[in-house]
Formats: C-alpha cells, structure tokens, sequence
C-alpha cells in the first residue's frame, strides 16, 4: 500500500540518487573538496552551464565530472570531452570523452593530432587508467563522472601524465563509431569549445582554490584566436598565391620587356618585381603577427622529445611555413647587399637569389596545401578550398610550362639568327650585298621577339584573372567559415 510514509522515502532516495548523478557545485573550490570551471562563470552546472567540469585527486587518480548541454538531442551518438591541452590551443593534446548513444554511455581516450581527433585503441591497459563511473543524458543535459590514472601504467606516446600544468579544453559534438566528430564552428554558439584562460596542474589539491579564478585571467578569447588565425591564413593566401607568384613571374619571363622604360632609371619589370614582394613581405610580417598571438607565443611545430606529434600536419604545417616566412624575409636584405651587376661574384647572388625565391614559395605552397587539406574547420567548404588550391597548383603549373616553352623556343631562334649573321659578316667583303642580308636578319630577329613578347603578356592576363581569383575564392571560403 502507496502510504505518505513511503511516498517520503522514495522521494528522498531519488533525490539522493539524482544528486549523485549530478554535479555537485558545493565543494567546489576547497582544498579538502575538488576543482571546477563553470562556463559561463558563475553558472549552475544542474541547469544553465554550456559545459562544465570537475575533478578530486583520489588514490592516484583525477575523479572527473564533465556536464553540459549535448550536441544532439535525438538520441544519435554524440560526445562531451575534456582536452588536456598544453597551450590553450587544439592540436597536439591527449584528450578524454564520454559518449552517448543506442548502445549506451562509453568512455574513451583519444588525441588531437591538428585540427582533428584520433581515437586511442592500442593502449593495453586502458580497462585500468580509465574507468566509467556514471553517465545519464536527461532534461536536455548530458552528465559523465570517470575515474582517470594520473601517471599512466604504461608507456604510449598519446597517454600522458596529467601531473603537469594543463588548460583544460571542453567540447561536445556529434560521434561515429570510430571515435569523435567535429565540433561546433561558431563562436558565438553555446556548443563552441571553451578553453581554461589559466594552466593547472590538476593532480595537485592547490589547483582547486585555484581554478576559481583561472577562468577569467587574462588572454584572449575563443574568438578572437578564431578571427586573427583566419587573418592570418587570408594574408598568407593573399602574400604567397598573388603577389609574390607575380614577382617571380616578371622577374623569370619579363626582363626584355619595355627596354626602353626606365623611372627613376631601372627597368619595368624590376619595379612591378620590388613592388609585388615587398607588397608580400608585408603582409607575411602582419599574418606572422596575427598567429603568434593567437598561439599566445607558443611554439606548436615540431620540437625535441615530441615524438610521433612531430609528424602530424599542424606541426608539418608550422614547420614548413615558418622556413618560407624566414627564406622570403632572407631575399629583400640579401638584395640590399648584392653586389654590382660587373663584380664576378655576382652571377652567384643571382642563382642564390632565385633559388631561395623559388624554395621559399615551393615552401608556402605546400604549406597552404596542408591547411586546405587537413584544417577542415577553418573552411566554409573544405572540399571545395581543397579543390581550389590543387586547381591553382595545376594552373600555375600549366602557365610555367608555356612560359619555359617560349623562353626555349627564343633561345633556340637567337642561335639561329646568330648563327646566320656570322655566315653573312665572313661574307661581307665579297660584295655589296651583304649589308642589306644583315639588316634582314635583325628584323627577322625583332619579330620573333615581338610574337613571344605578346604571347607572354597574354599568359600573364591569363595568371591573373585564374590565379588570382582562384586565391581570392579561398580567402573568402576562409573568411566566412
């Protein structure tokens, strides 16, 4: 019989029930109690937190609650993680989940190597070093409480020590059966990763007094790193693609241009040349600028003792770049110090010249090539800003070729026309008509030059209007993503 004696009863067991499936704000921030952050400050994590997390050191481990509002809510797999990240950054941390789904709540390890996430599978004691407490998925909400080793039990280049100052990155997202999905792209959205402003390190009970305030210490937000990385990327895209390409251009094809067009008494193509690099060199110094400080001065390429992270894409990428930024800054004061065109050493600066030009673009290239194929995030279309880049590679290409073509087809007509006006002077003092043969082949010679001036020029048009508005499509694919 249904009495108000057992009503009490069965509502105090399901309060305490719900309690313990819950996180419970109250001990939060004490030495003898557990660690939190709360996002948005101040939040209650039982109704209106976009995430939030805890955790208490416990015999060797970190006991850890995740809780936030879900990426999905009909029931298909979807995920909430912690990212133990060393820079406030994403890409190169261990990192670990709980999923919901048909088949129930699962807890993982995993590993964001870039801009992406890699499930852990091959660690032999993950049943050990982590350990599912409890998970629920109610009122819109999802709840994770895990036990994790703080040292790992054994040796894996992805499972690290979390005794060691830590920003904790907060994510939920959808999730396949292979492992994470990517998350939300809007900074302005309640689902958007939040990151700690402030290092802990969690496997100390200092690090709970402290994470009351290390949500709002200094540095910059979420979306303003999102907006100076894409700054970044749009003027390296700009530098690299436009206007240094073009320099090379008129520096390789069009030195017998305009001979006779001389301001401030150097030739055409040496300015259009200046120009355009120096145009470039400019904009790599701001973009360089606009990444330093969204990585907080934080070095993410490859560094010693990095191991298997050396290899991955984000740091290939920070590698490749790097070089090229150095190489193109290298060119503008080696110029300044060349030697002048007579001196014997200066064919040298001339091949040393082109060859750390064109190193330094091949450089970019492929460092734009790895942002387009492997930050997928960053993209409005990463299918199509991949597509771009290749489609500029081929093009650019393409235009090369004719261009080398010409410079072989003028080379092999010079030889002969000079090989013709030597025949004609060895005959010059037989008769009079040998001024007349030679004035014949100068024209001949003139015109050939004209045809491939114009052919040149007309590839040149062809660069800009392709070229150029295939980079320009991929600044604004970065722009509005």
């Amino acid at each position: 019989m249904f009495t108000p004696r057992l009503l009490v009863f069965v509502i105090v067991i399901v309060t305490i029930v719900t309690a313990q499936n819950q996180l419970d704000r109250t001990t939060c921030y004490q030495e003898d109690g557990k660690g939190c952050f709360f996002f948005p400050e101040g939040c209650d994590p039982l109704t209106n937190c976009s995430k939030a997390v805890s955790w208490k050191v416990v015999d060797g481990y970190l006991n850890m609650e995740l809780t936030g509002v879900p990426a999905v809510t009909d029931g298909s797999l979807n995920f909430i993680a912690v990212g133990f990240s060393s820079d406030r950054s994403m890409g190169d941390e261990p990192v670990s989940d709980c999923t919901f789904g048909p088949q129930g709540p699962a807890v993982h390890l995993s590993y964001n190597p870039s801009k992406s996430n890699t499930r852990i599978t091959d660690y032999a004691a993950l049943a050990d070093d982590l350990i599912l407490t409890t998970a629920n998925a109610n009122n819109g909400r999802v709840y994770c409480a895990f036990r994790q080793r703080i040292t790992p039990t054994q040796s894996h280049n992805r499972v690290l020590s979390l005794d060691r100052p830590v920003y904790l990155l907060l994510a939920v997202g959808p999730a396949t059966d292979q492992g994470l999905s990517i998350h939300d792209t809007n900074p302005s959205s309640a689902r958007f990763p939040m990151v700690t402003a402030n290092a802990l390190n969690l496997a100390q009970t200092a690090s709970y007094g402290a994470s009351s305030t290390a949500s709002s210490g200094g540095g910059i937000t979420q979306f303003q790193k999102l907006q100076l990385i894409k700054a970044h990327g749009i003027m390296m895209i700009l530098a690299w693609f436009i206007f240094v390409a073009t320099a090379i251009m008129f520096a390789r094809y069009f030195r017998g241009h305009w001979p006779e067009t001389k301001p401030m008494g150097l030739l055409l193509w040496f300015h259009f040349h200046r120009t355009l690099n120096v145009i470039g060199v400019i904009l790599m110094i701001a973009a360089f600028v606009c990444i330093f400080v969204a990585r907080e001065g934080v070095w993410v390429g490859p560094k010693a003792g990095g191991g298997a992270a050396n290899s991955e894409w984000g740091s290939v990428h920070s590698m490749t770049g790097i070089l090229a930024v150095c190489l193109a800054w290298v060119q503008p004061i080696g110029a300044i110090f060349r030697c002048h065109p007579g001196k014997p050493l200066r064919p040298i600066f001339n091949w040393l010249h082109r060859f750390i030009g064109v190193s330094a673009w091949l450089l970019a290239a492929t460092t734009i090539t790895i942002a387009a194929k492997h930050f997928t995030g960053l993209w409005s279309n990463p299918t199509a800003a991949y597509g771009l880049v290749i489609a500029y590679l081929v093009f650019i290409g393409l235009i090369l070729v004719l261009q080398e073509l010409l410079t072989i087809y003028d080379m092999v007509k010079k030889r002969q026309v000079s090989h013709v006006d030597v025949l004609e002077m060895q005959a010059a003092p037989k008769g009079p008509s040998a001024p007349t043969t030679l004035t014949t082949v100068t024209t001949v010679s003139y015109t050939t030059n004209s045809k491939t001036k114009s052919v040149r020029l007309f590839l040149l048009a062809l660069f800009i209007i392709v070229c150029w508005g295939i980079a320009i499509a991929m600044t604004v694919l970065l722009g509005v993503s």
